[in-house]
């Protein structure tokens, strides 16, 4: 994918800016000549489905890609605070 994610802040954490009922990981890095950036994927968005399956947390997403075929592209739905702006 050419990103790297994690869990999302906790609620009470001071840097969860994020709609509390916003399930999903974090997107913290995207590498610079991947297929995610060129699509304009960017560090602060939040991937909240892969295919049709909901992402609740890091340890389901691994589970959802880990059943993929390595190399198999992937439908995901991202959430973004600024996109469209």
């Amino acid at each position: 994918l050419g990103l790297s994610v994690t869990d999302l802040p906790g609620e009470d954490s001071p840097e969860n800016k994020f709609p509390p009922d916003l399930r999903g990981v974090l997107i913290n890095r995207v590498e610079s000549r991947s297929a995610a950036r060129y699509l304009g994927v960017h560090p602060g968005s939040v991937i909240t489905h892969v295919g049709t399956e909901p992402v609740r947390d890091l340890a389901a997403f691994k589970t959802i890609m880990g059943k993929r075929p390595e190399g198999e592209g992937a439908v995901v739905l991202i959430w973004c605070d600024d996109c469209g702006e």
